[in-house]
């Protein structure tokens, strides 16, 4: 038995002295407060993710640009102004920036009358107007056919987004059957409201002035009423004025005068 002894105390001083060398490493895995080895590796994907979703709730300011504003829509409503909506209009003359208007009317006292403008720009456009007249704005000359053409000019301005003005002159010539030939100088003004996208209405007035040469007279009506004008397709809309007034005449009487007129306006 003594002869086996010695083995025994060095085998546990083997095993102690292992024991005592894996010690540090063993209890560095158990420590929670030091970092391990292998956490570190992992830190950059947390980090990743962790500023991955810090940032998901709060977006960019570029990532809202592209919402819808609901607010955004109204101010289109409201202006017309642009056409879509209301870029030209043949009674208040908002002359489209290019291209021209073909209108056609019918009523007292034209039947029918038709006429082109040309938009020159800026507000400003040329044309030339021609019709079959049988009253001459008076009631009293009905029945007396003449033809009826002059040459004609168009401005326009916007006083705000919805109200705009419109001023038409024509100079030409009226040759009747019975009034003989006359110089004709046709002065208009007429105020538009935009209400919505495709309708225009307004007050007005005319001022016809029509000196005859065969026998001598003068007509000098001032026509007051309304305007109004619908847009039924953006190349096409439908008009209606009617104006009514007083008609001075040389050499002193007064008599009554009026111009009611429907008609169409193309532009192309």
């Amino acid at each position: 038995m003594s002869a086996k002894q010695p083995p025994l105390p060095l085998f546990l001083g083997i095993v102690l002295t292992g024991l005592l060398a894996t010690g540090p490493a063993l209890g560095q895995e158990d420590d929670p407060d030091e970092p391990a080895a292998v956490t570190r590796p992992a830190s950059p994907p947390l980090a990743r993710t962790e500023t991955a979703t810090r940032a998901s709730p709060s977006p960019s300011p570029a990532a809202e640009v592209p919402r819808p504003d609901p607010n955004a829509e109204e101010p289109a409503e409201v202006t017309g102004g642009k056409i879509p909506e209301l870029s030209w209009s043949m009674l208040t003359a908002d002359v489209p920036e290019s291209g021209g208007l073909i209108e056609g009317s019918v009523g007292f006292a034209s039947l029918p009358r038709v006429g082109y403008h040309l938009s020159l720009g800026n507000g400003f456009s040329i044309g030339a107007v021609g019709g079959f007249d049988y009253a001459l704005f008076a009631p009293e000359a009905v029945f007396d056919p003449a033809f009826y053409v002059a040459g004609a000019f168009r401005m326009s301005t916007r006083l705000d987004e919805v109200v705009r003005l419109g001023i038409r002159g024509e100079i030409g010539a009226l040759v009747a059957q019975n009034r003989g030939a006359a110089l004709v100088i046709d002065l208009s003004a007429n105020i538009g409201f935009a209400v919505g996208r495709d309708f225009i209405v307004g007050p007005g007035i005319d001022v016809p002035i029509a000196i005859g040469f065969r026998i001598p007279s003068l007509s000098w009506p001032v026509l007051i009423g309304g305007v109004a004008e619908y847009r039924l397709t953006p190349p096409l809309s439908v008009t209606l004025e009617a104006k009514i007034g007083p008609s001075f005449n040389a050499p002193g009487s007064v008599t009554f005068g009026a111009r009611v007129l429907g008609g169409i306006a193309i532009r192309i």
